[in-house]
């Protein structure tokens, strides 16, 4: 853990972990508040959690808009098709007579709008999907360096390294669980 006091100028603040840093240093002097307002681990990990909060929001704006593009496009390309299929049988009970040049004209039309719809929805999903993960990534890192400063902003000291750093964030979670297992 870098010492969180740099990460708080000025410059850092318009960076997630300025701003969290800055949080975390300022809930650590409300040590000087007067007594009955609760206690400062409590406070600390409120403001993390704020801090948090409020970074995960604002990763988060915009998928909801690339979710809904991604799963509503499909559809708008069916209506279209429908609306296409439609038009095609129409013309096809006004001339009677059915010919091709009757027919090809709107399903033709029929499967632009499938195309269209589908070249919309499949690169909003998978921009959603790409985003999402790494929103998820990058809250995993927000969280733990929140950890890691609560711990510091407690104790005064960083936390020790992971004796490992090749290990995985799923292998160091599993640790535990393996020594209570074989212990």
């Amino acid at each position: 853990l870098p010492n969180p006091l740099p990460l708080s100028t000025r410059e850092h603040k318009g960076h997630a972990l300025g701003r969290l840093a800055t949080a975390g240093l300022e809930a650590a002097r409300y040590d000087s508040q007067p007594p009955g307002h609760g206690d400062l681990d409590g406070f600390i990990t409120r403001a993390l959690r704020q801090s948090l909060d409020v970074e995960s929001a604002a990763l988060e704006y915009g998928l909801t808009v690339l979710a809904t593009v991604g799963s509503t496009a499909p559809f708008v390309g069916l209506f279209g098709t429908v609306w296409s299929v439609h038009h095609a049988l129409l013309a096809l009970g006004s001339s009677g007579q059915p010919t091709i040049d009757k027919v090809a004209g709107p399903v033709g039309e029929a499967l632009v709008m499938t195309s269209a719809g589908l070249a919309v929805a499949i690169p909003a999903v998978i921009a959603y999907n790409l985003f999402a993960r790494a929103n998820r990534l990058r809250l995993l890192e927000l969280d733990g360096f929140a950890y890691d400063l609560h711990a510091f902003l407690r104790a005064g000291k960083p936390p020790k390294p992971c004796p490992n750093p090749n290990l995985s964030t799923d292998q160091v979670l599993a640790a535990p669980v393996a020594l209570a297992e074989n212990g």
